[in-house]
């Protein structure tokens, strides 16, 4: 019996070798900030790519919580998810912004992970951060693109490549009296006042279609049945492929 349980403790002792080795193998090559807390918060593992983050020698982190690392505040949502997810045991995520050394910012993205032996017992804490500076970057620039367009003092309409209208600004609401969801989907034939003629809008569609750029004014009709002219600017929108997937149209009230 008592070689039996030598065996298995063996054997169990070699399982642990072997997956902390597989551990270690696939931390070390992530391009993803990793690191290990034991229960009181103490680091037990950063990996590479963590020491290349913070410029910190490993040897100076393990051993040492957050707090004793960290004292200028600026970890301090940081330290109070983790002690969260400590008291907890539940799965947490986080955004956290650090100095770039150039005046900027760079942007990662934390989650923090129990980890338990057979038992379900937690023995400690895995965080790994990924850098998401470059999606945050974007996601500004949307924001940014979205605000000027639903500011801009001229209409714009999105439509699809069939021509079904997909996005309109709120200057096109106060200018055709149409609410835009009584404009999307809908073709923008439904502002024909049958003033231009039709040989207008074939050129017009031709021309978008073959991937050039339409100038010309229009005679259309709003809600209320009045009329007004437009001078619109027409241009396909194509994707990373070169189709195009889009018209995007630029309308200014010329009445």
């Amino acid at each position: 019996v008592v070689g039996h349980d030598m065996t298995e403790r063996k054997l169990g002792e070699e399982l642990l070798r072997q997956r902390e080795q597989e551990f270690r193998s696939l931390a070390e090559n992530m391009p993803d900030n990793i690191v290990r807390y034991d229960c009181d918060g103490r680091t037990i593992y950063v990996n590479p790519s963590l020491v290349r983050t913070l410029g910190m020698p490993a040897e100076d982190m393990i051993g040492k919580s957050p707090m004793e690392l960290h004292r200028n505040g600026q970890f301090t949502d940081y330290i109070a998810m983790l002690k969260k997810v400590i008291a907890n045991g539940a799965d947490a995520e986080m955004e956290m912004a650090f100095p770039d050394g150039a005046g900027g910012l760079f942007f990662h993205q934390i989650r923090f992970v129990p980890e338990r032996d057979h038992d379900g017992t937690i023995i400690g804490i895995l965080a790994i951060g990924r850098d998401i500076t470059e999606r945050k970057q974007t996601e500004e620039e949307l924001l940014k693109l979205s605000s000027a367009i639903e500011q801009c003092p001229v209409t714009i309409i999105i439509t699809n490549a069939k021509g079904n209208i997909e996005f309109v600004n709120p200057k096109f609401s106060e200018l055709t009296g149409y609410l835009p969801e009584e404009a999307l989907g809908k073709n923008p034939r439904i502002f024909k006042s049958g003033e231009t003629s039709p040989e207008e809008y074939k050129r017009l569609w031709a021309t978008i279609t073959s991937g050039n750029v339409w100038h010309g004014e229009l005679l259309n009709r709003k809600k209320s049945g009045d009329l007004f002219w437009e001078y619109a600017t027409i241009a396909p929108v194509r994707n990373s492929a070169g189709t195009i997937t889009h018209y995007i149209a630029i309308k200014e009230d010329i009445t």
